[in-house]
């Protein structure tokens, strides 16, 4: 008889703790966006990072200032190379409005901030 009160006991504690879990929960969601969980605050890191490059047959290039637009939609910065990355020394305005129009683009080194060209040249597009 002892062993069967010590078991409906067992069950008895384990229900209330089941249920005071579940009111917790459900206050929780309740409260306002203001006490945002810390899974929230972390979330928009993990979103898919796009950066504006120019397409070439050298692979992509960086505009003549160096600096790539980059965003993961909720915000946006700028990506600075410094020294050595590929760029193109050449900007023409007209072409850039048909992207899939191919044209010869002067190509170069980012250098302190700017593209140095090297005399070279690659399709664009």
């Amino acid at each position: 008889m002892a062993h069967k009160i010590a078991i409906g006991l067992v069950c008895v504690l384990y229900a209330l703790h089941i249920m005071s879990a579940v009111c917790e929960v459900s206050e929780q969601e309740g409260v306002g966006e203001d006490n945002a969980t810390e899974d929230e605050d972390y979330e928009d890191f993990f979103k898919p990072v796009t950066c504006y490059f120019a397409n070439s047959t050298v692979g992509p290039l960086r505009p003549p200032n160096c600096t790539v637009v980059c965003t993961n939609n909720t915000a946006w910065w700028n990506d600075t190379k410094s020294d050595g990355g590929h760029c193109y020394s050449e900007y023409r305005p007209e072409k850039r409005t048909h992207s899939r129009e191919i044209y010869n683009c002067t190509i170069g080194v980012c250098g302190n901030g700017t593209c140095i060209a090297n005399h070279t040249y690659a399709d664009c597009w």
